[in-house]
């Protein structure tokens, strides 16, 4: 059994738990106030990811053909002890998560045991109490994250090599700054692929190319009815080193997110 203290809004004097943050809000600082306490128990859901085999069965073959396999969707469930002083209190409780937790779209999740990586979470279900007038109650919090992955804050690099540490591939965006010319062309060197476009280019402005969003942008204007669809290709960095060479073009920075599961 738990024991609690009374709180200020914001400065909880007992230990909450672990901390969660959806969106920009911490929930132990919303929900530990005076109508009540929020205690983070256990998540369950932050391990190893299950996979979906994309497989086809043929006729005279035995067994199936597995001709591909992606990760499922990652489902995290949050275990929380939270209390009412007193029924109303109790009350104003579940409405002031309610909102908290309210969104159409997926959100950021953070833990405070991994404060430098989020998912990208929506809020699912709740597994209510037994008794939900009760004013001392442990609820689950069921979270979807429809993009099974976690990420980094974006980092930035100034040069045309970047050492990636994350286990999985990303989508840089680039930033450049154009030199007089009739085509630019951005290579990857590790992989090969590169993105050209083809027009005729002064000095000075600014070119972004965003592989995640498949966006490229002159001054801000779209630039990619000069984008050669036929031969460039977007790319990922891969884990370890990778190198930009550049013709047409000043590289200035690399943005990226680092994947991992």
């Amino acid at each position: 059994m738990y024991t609690f203290n009374d709180t200020i809004r914001g400065t909880p004097t007992f230990n909450s738990g672990l901390e969660v943050r959806f969106g920009d809000v911490s929930l132990n600082q919303e929900m530990n106030n005076e109508d009540g306490t929020f205690f983070v128990a256990n998540t369950t859901g932050r391990d190893v990811l299950d996979f979906h085999h994309e497989t086809a069965t043929i006729k005279g073959r035995d067994g199936q053909y597995l001709y591909g396999a992606t990760y499922k969707e990652r489902e995290i469930e949050i275990q929380v002890k939270l209390t009412g002083f007193t029924d109303l209190g109790m009350r104003k409780q579940y409405e002031r998560l309610n909102r908290l937790l309210f969104s159409r779209k997926a959100k950021k999740l953070v833990f405070g045991d991994d404060s430098g990586r989020y998912y990208k979470a929506i809020f699912s279900k709740v597994k209510k109490p037994e008794l939900e007038d009760a004013n001392d109650t442990v609820i689950k919090l069921h979270f979807i994250c429809h993009d099974p992955f976690k990420y980094t804050e974006p980092k930035t690099a100034t040069t045309n090599k970047v050492t990636y540490n994350g286990d999985f591939p990303t989508e840089p965006i680039l930033r450049l700054t154009t030199q007089a010319g009739s085509e630019i062309r951005i290579l990857h060197l590790e992989t090969q692929r590169y993105i050209r476009l083809k027009a005729t280019y002064i000095q000075g402005p600014n070119l972004l190319v965003n592989c995640e969003t498949r966006e490229i942008t002159l001054n801000g204007r779209n630039e990619l009815m000069n984008f050669d669809m036929v031969n460039s290709r977007y790319f990922k960095l891969q884990k370890g080193v990778n190198t930009f060479q550049v013709v047409g073009a000043l590289l200035n920075s690399i943005e990226y997110k680092e994947v991992f599961a």
